[in-house]
């Protein structure tokens, strides 16, 4: 049966351990499975819950959903409203890699640190 989906929010399964507010994309071992997105790659959204173990279930926010999202850095911004791109592991940096993903709107201290962004509407389709 196919199914709809209105409030951008999805329930895909976990192909690893996953960690909160991290960029994924759909992985191409298991059906409706995600894996985290490296840098220069596109995400389809940012992980909402943790998932334990390979199989869990884990809800991500999609990248088409309104509002802004809360992200994981790779390293410390020290510049707000400046340009996010990916990097490994679902992080994201302000070093360049790939096309611009969005704008951070917090200055990041460090490695895992939480931020809120911005997504550029366009990148989709990228």
């Amino acid at each position: 049966m196919t199914t709809k989906n209105d409030t951008g929010f999805a329930t895909f399964v976990a192909d690893a351990a996953m960690a909160q507010y991290r960029r994924v994309k759909m992985s191409s071992t298991t059906d409706r499975a995600v894996t985290y997105a490296d840098a220069g790659e596109k995400a389809i959204g940012v992980t909402d819950t943790v998932a334990l173990a390979t199989g869990d279930a884990v809800s991500v926010k999609l990248f088409n959903a309104p509002g802004t999202f809360k992200v994981t850095a790779k390293t410390s911004m020290a510049t707000r409203n400046g340009a996010v791109y990916g990097a490994d592991d679902g992080y994201v940096d302000d070093a360049v890699s790939g096309g611009q993903i969005g704008y951070n709107l917090d200055t990041a201290s460090g490695v895992g640190a939480i931020i809120e962004m911005v997504a550029i509407a366009a990148m989709a389709a990228d």
